[in-house]
């Protein structure tokens, strides 16, 4: 459990120091729409694009099985959950697909890359975060962008979805990968004086949405966080138990994806003025449950 305390807390406090930002007056709901603007446009692209662009061709292709239950987790229980609460909790579409990317995606990027170094070595450590960048910005991410725009027309939609820098930046890093482009020297270094701001920007606007929307527990917001932290792993788990799979590939793919929802959900949330209140509570309270969710899947599974 000591594993878990410095990533949850990091995390807790960020988005109690952007709560705190907000109750002092700092900062207000405008102030916060232009810092999911600075995140969504600039660094979290970067953060992404330097981190897909700097994985090795060699790990990309060698880790297939790895690739292939976290890019299946990902995607089909995106499906499986949209329709879920597109008709199942009579949700409009674009706050079906936020709430389909809180089920879907986790925060790997973020608290996996405090936390897995600590379950795995450094260099599986880091190829399961590739990994999981490359499905979830290729797939559900662009995804919800598609299904929260507001162009009208289904061409300009998606010509505004392939224009957003969440999308074509991991495009354009996993074509470079793939392609044996080497990374300049140095240029993971200038891009990630930005980038690597992008989490902490997005948990302290988390702050501030929670103060100026007021936190909302109620039964859809609780029933998500128990998609995120405990049905999905789990029916993962059940799955490939059931498939005789190796336990190290078993034990890599439950507990990343046993990782709390991410932050773009509540981002995306605030750019498009959507249930902001609602969806970072979701990831709030998915973060402080993780840490006695997390710590279950850690201890079944023997790490």
């Amino acid at each position: 459990m000591g594993v878990l305390v410095v990533p949850l807390l990091a995390v807790i406090f960020t988005v109690g120091l952007g709560f705190l930002a907000a109750w002092k007056g700092d900062f207000d709901e405008q102030d916060n729409k232009k810092l999911a603007k600075l995140t969504m446009k600039y660094a979290l692209p970067l953060s992404i694009f330097v981190g897909v662009w700097s994985t090795p061709k060699s790990e990309l292709t060698h880790y297939g099985p790895l690739a292939f239950w976290l890019s299946a987790t990902i995607v089909v229980s995106y499906l499986i959950f949209y329709v879920v609460y597109r008709f199942a909790f009579k949700q409009k579409g674009p706050g079906a697909a936020l709430y389909t990317l809180t089920v879907s995606n986790a925060s790997v990027p973020f608290i996996g890359s405090a936390l897995l170094p600590f379950l795995f070595n450094a260099s599986i450590s880091a190829v399961i975060i590739g990994l999981v960048a490359l499905a979830e910005n290729l797939t559900t991410v662009p995804a919800t962008i598609a299904l929260i725009d507001k162009e009208q027309t289904a061409g300009r939609k998606v010509l505004h979805t392939l224009e957003n820098p969440l999308v074509f930046s991991p495009f354009l890093a996993f074509f470079l990968a793939l392609t044996g482009v080497p990374i300049p020297p140095h240029t993971e270094v200038i891009f990630q004086i930005l980038g690597k701001a992008a989490s902490g920007i997005a948990l302290f606007s988390i702050g501030i949405t929670l103060f100026t929307k007021h936190m909302h527990v109620g039964r859809l917001v609780a029933t998500t966080v128990f998609f995120r932290n405990l049905l999905v792993p789990t029916v993962l788990l059940l799955i490939m138990l059931s498939l005789s799979l190796p336990k190290e590939l078993i034990r890599m793919v439950v507990l990343t994806m046993a990782i709390p929802t991410a932050a773009i959900p509540v981002t995306l949330a605030i750019r498009y003025h959507i249930q902001e209140s609602e969806i970072a509570s979701v990831q709030l309270t998915s973060t402080v449950i993780s840490f006695f969710t997390l710590s279950l899947f850690i201890y079944f599974l023997g790490i």
